[in-house]
């Protein structure tokens, strides 16, 4: 913002603004890595390890969506799953029922 409405009052100028990219470029790279860990993950668990609040800040909106993406499916998965278990008539045959244990 300094930069942006004062720039001439920052001694030079143009090396902070190219130091400020390079590092939104760096920690750019370390979301890209954990981000890129999630496949190779277990059962889908990212680690965070060297993000900071402000990487996981900037890339909010891209978390969030990530997250809302995987609640959908996890919706989706236990709707199929309710289905099947209707058509199979309600409860597994491994389970006895209260009838069958004489209840």
């Amino acid at each position: 913002m300094l930069l942006a409405h004062a720039s001439d009052d920052v001694p030079s100028a143009s090396d902070v603004r190219s130091l400020l990219r390079d590092l939104q470029e760096v920690r750019a790279a370390k979301m890209r890595t954990s981000i890129a860990g999630l496949e190779s993950g277990v059962d889908g668990v990212m680690s965070l390890l060297g993000v900071g609040a402000m990487e996981l800040s900037e890339s909010r909106g891209f978390v969030t969506g990530v997250v809302e993406g995987v609640r959908k499916l996890g919706a989706s998965a236990e709707a199929s799953r309710r289905e099947e278990e209707e058509e199979r008539g309600g409860a597994d045959d491994d389970e006895p029922s209260d009838d069958d244990m004489g209840i």
